[in-house]
C-alpha cells in the first residue's frame, strides 16, 4: 500500500459508458456507449455499466474507491473498491470498474467519486432521468 506520504495517482480520464471492450491484438481499450446522461424506464431496477479511468503518477498498490452520491441531498447510493498497481510512476494504468449492480433511486444529478488511498482524484457528474417525462 502507498504510504500517506506519497502523492495520489493523476486521473488524466474518467468516462462512464455501456461497455469497455479490449482489443485482443492492440490491447487498447474501446469505449461503446459513452454517455453523461442515462434513460432509466424504472428505478426499482438496477443499472449496469462501466466507469472507465486512466491514472498516472501512481506508486505501488493503489485502492481506488468508487463512490455515487445523489446531489439533491448528498446521499451516497453506490460503493466499490478497487485496487491496482503501477509498475512506475510514468505508466499509464487504464481501470475498468464494472458496475454491476447500481439502482438510482430519483431521477435527477449524480456525481461518480474516484479516490486513490482516500484522496479525492477524479469526479463525473450525471443526470439520471425517465424517457417518457
Amino acid at each position: 500500500m502507498a504510504s500517506a506520504a506519497e502523492p495520489a495517482p493523476i486521473a488524466i480520464g474518467l468516462m462512464l459508458c455501456d461497455q469497455v471492450i479490449i482489443d485482443k491484438d492492440t490491447n487498447k481499450p474501446c469505449l461503446l456507449g459513452i454517455f453523461t446522461g442515462l434513460a432509466v424506464e424504472d428505478f426499482k431496477e438496477s443499472q449496469r455499466f462501466s466507469v472507465f479511468l486512466t491514472l498516472t503518477n501512481g506508486r505501488g498498490h493503489v485502492k481506488l474507491e468508487l463512490i455515487c452520491l445523489r446531489l439533491d441531498n448528498g446521499e451516497p447510493i453506490y460503493d466499490q473498491t478497487y485496487n491496482t498497481v503501477f509498475p512506475d510512476p510514468l505508466t499509464l494504468v487504464n481501470v475498468n470498474i464494472r458496475v454491476r449492480s447500481i439502482r438510482f433511486p430519483v431521477p435527477g444529478s449524480y456525481d461518480f467519486l474516484i479516490r486513490a488511498n482516500g484522496e479525492l482524484i477524479a469526479q463525473r457528474k450525471i443526470r439520471v432521468y425517465s424517457p417518457h417525462a
